[in-house]
């Protein structure tokens, strides 16, 4: 991580960590990840740090949550992205909460539907 993204890494993550114990966090390709269970594969949330312009916060299933503002920026068929150049502000913090709120909602969902195939 950029010394200069360090507080705001250290901000976004103590954000993920309050909503929900249960979330992992490990690195992998270079970000800081969080998921759900055991498989690397099922991770939920990604902190990545590795640009130079802004620090990008990754919600795998992001294009499936409810985003009425049009937060989240679509980078992929599946990926929502947040973009954080400076401290977080309470709506940001809110915004966080709320996507990873639904990123957990969405694994339980993907797994209550997988458990009665």
């Amino acid at each position: 991580v950029d010394e200069k993204y360090t507080a705001l890494v250290t901000e976004i993550d103590a954000t993920i960590r309050d909503v929900s114990p249960d979330l992992e966090g490990y690195i992998s390709y270079k970000m800081l990840m969080y998921r759900l269970g055991q498989k690397r594969s099922d991770w939920l949330i990604a902190i990545d740090a590795r640009g130079t312009k802004c620090v990008t916060l990754r919600f795998f299933k992001g294009v499936h949550f409810l985003d009425t503002e049009k937060l989240l920026r679509l980078g992929t068929t599946t990926i929502g992205n947040l973009d954080f150049t400076i401290s977080l502000t309470e709506t940001d913090k809110a915004n966080i909460v709320d996507f990873t709120k639904q990123a957990i909602a969405w694994h339980a969902h993907e797994a209550s539907v997988n458990a009665q195939a």
